[in-house]
């Protein structure tokens, strides 16, 4: 999805066929000293790390629904950071956690329409 506000990123593997265990996802997550969970399903930015919105969930393929009820298998992160923000701050804390969980970064939608674009 393009904005000219946000970009939009995933944490997942090629095609949603890895899954981690709730806990696991949620700990990897809040390993960094930023972010923080809001809800069952919803995390967030500490005070002293830039805006971010992070959501949890399972797929099929590729289309999701994010509510407060407790999944027990992940396949996928979704993360809405603000553009104006030089994303090596995000990019580098979300590759940590993609790396953990042995997944891929990518970029839903460059500036130029390109899509799916892996992060490393």
């Amino acid at each position: 999805m393009y904005s000219n506000l946000y970009n939009y990123y995933n944490i997942c593997d090629y095609d949603f066929s890895t899954e981690h265990d709730y806990a696991i996802i949620v700990k990897t997550i809040l390993e960094n000293n930023g972010l923080k969970q809001k809800a069952q399903n919803l995390f967030e930015n500490q005070n002293d790390f830039p805006w971010i919105d992070i959501g949890i969930t399972y797929t099929r393929d590729g289309n999701y629904t994010i509510d407060n009820t407790k999944v027990d298998k992940i396949n996928l992160i979704t993360i809405v950071v603000l553009k104006k923000i030089d994303q090596l701050i995000y990019t580098n804390v979300l590759l940590g956690i993609a790396k953990k969980l042995s997944w891929k970064l990518f970029l839903e939608e460059d500036d130029d329409g390109n899509e799916n674009i892996e992060i490393e």
